[in-house]
């Protein structure tokens, strides 16, 4: 957990809302819940910016006036979400197995899968051999999940869905942003 003070300070943002407020996770601008930061950079999101249950959002200051929560103005929102998305990389233990608080009693799981805390797999679902589904993800009904895929944290996937052998699903690669000394933050 980190307070909004805590994230304005470390990206020299100018902080709208209450200092205090706690941020436990990043997600993206139509997903983020409460406890979550997020971010927007065009015009053509404020919809999504306006409609948001994010507890803070890392904004431009052309858009500060949009935002309905806590907000964390900058000039440039890459940087300063590349920055803040160190501090929430998580060690995850890759235990094998399938977690006890995993709802998979409708799917089909291969028996050398692992599958974390509070992962919901819907019905007529099959897992392949080898996947990795971490901690918080969904996956909805009638889906084909390929051999050694590796689903990360809190992913959400719809129904329907078919995933090829060896795809990874919500991996780092947003957040690589240039400074203007030219430094690359990822």
């Amino acid at each position: 957990m980190h307070t909004l003070e805590e994230l304005s300070t470390l990206i020299n943002a100018e902080l709208i809302g209450d200092a205090g407020y706690q941020i436990n996770s990043l997600a993206s601008i139509e997903y983020a819940q409460a406890q979550q930061l997020s971010y927007v950079v065009a015009h053509n999101h404020s919809s999504h910016l306006l409609n948001t249950s994010a507890g803070a959002v890392i904004v431009h200051k052309s858009l500060a006036d949009a935002c309905p929560t806590n907000a964390l103005v900058v000039d440039n929102v890459y940087l300063a979400f590349a920055q803040i998305t160190q501090l929430f990389q998580r060690n995850i233990s890759y235990a094998s197995g399938i977690h006890p608080s995993a709802d998979i009693s409708q799917a089909q799981v291969a028996d050398n899968c692992t599958i974390g805390q509070q992962v919901v797999i819907g019905s007529n679902t099959t897992i392949a051999a080898n996947v990795v589904i971490e901690a918080g993800t969904s996956i909805g009904h009638h889906c084909t999940i390929g051999p050694n895929v590796s689903i990360l944290r809190g992913t959400r996937i719809g129904n329907y869905v078919a995933i090829s052998p060896g795809v990874v699903i919500g991996a780092e690669g947003f957040g690589n942003a240039q400074d203007a000394d030219k430094h690359w933050h990822t």
